[in-house]
């Protein structure tokens, strides 16, 4: 699935306002109820409090997922989504809208890949033994990517894509052709592919300064997971 497909909350919100903040901030304090006079009515005006930047990008990162699965229903709850955001619904907190759409669009993909699976029960997802670290190989357009694999005590794994200091979850889609494209030049060659180009560990990501853990790509302790 595209990037392009991921949700934009804001996106209406901000064409309405013509507000160019996407951070999603929420004051320290609530702001001063303002009261206006009409017919002695007190009316107070307080700006409405938004969902932390890691409560959006989880969002943002569910709806992808709900996309890929069932584009239809994908699309439907992207536009419920950004009008709740724009009614002021996706309150923050644990008990807060956001997080109960969070919960909800869990238990969604959750239902949506038990479905897929049982669907197809000969199509099982092959899923590349690339145990996590850090890693580098080139993307189909010829320039080095710095990826970080997780796996979970579930066997549950994700890819991200390095950018900066900023790692993005990819698609599932997506993340399987990293981990394809890791496998054929093997993991410890992706791995010393990403100590070489950003100077960290291939594996842990620390910085390295001992010579010959440079020269390798992967400090002493994390190069014995490959044997070495």
């Amino acid at each position: 699935m595209s990037s392009n497909a991921t949700l934009a909350l804001i996106t209406s919100y901000d064409q309405r306002t013509h507000s160019t903040d996407t951070t999603f901030s929420t004051p320290s304090r609530p702001l001063p109820a303002r009261r206006t006079e009409t017919r002695g009515a007190y009316h107070p005006q307080v700006k409405m409090s938004r969902p932390s930047e890691a409560q959006t990008a989880f969002i943002k990162s569910l709806l992808a997922d709900v996309i890929e699965l069932d584009a239809e229903q994908g699309e439907k709850l992207r536009t419920l989504a950004n009008e709740m955001w724009t009614d002021g619904k996706l309150t923050p907190g644990r008990e807060g809208g956001a997080s109960h759409l969070i919960e909800n669009l869990k238990d969604l993909r959750t239902a949506l890949r038990d479905r897929a699976a049982k669907a197809a029960p000969t199509a099982k997802r092959e899923v590349p033994a690339v145990p996590a670290g850090r890693y580098a190989v080139n993307t189909d357009e010829g320039h080095l990517a710095f990826y970080k694999v997780t796996v979970s005590d579930k066997g549950f794994v994700n890819v991200y894509l390095q950018v900066s200091d900023d790692f993005q979850r990819l698609s599932w889609t997506a993340a399987l052709g990293v981990l394809r494209k890791i496998m054929e030049i093997s993991p410890l060659e992706a791995s010393r592919a990403y100590g070489h180009g950003l100077g960290c560990c291939g594996v842990c990501g620390r910085t390295l300064t001992n010579p010959e853990s440079i020269s390798l790509g992967i400090g002493p302790k994390c190069m014995t997971r490959f044997g070495g």
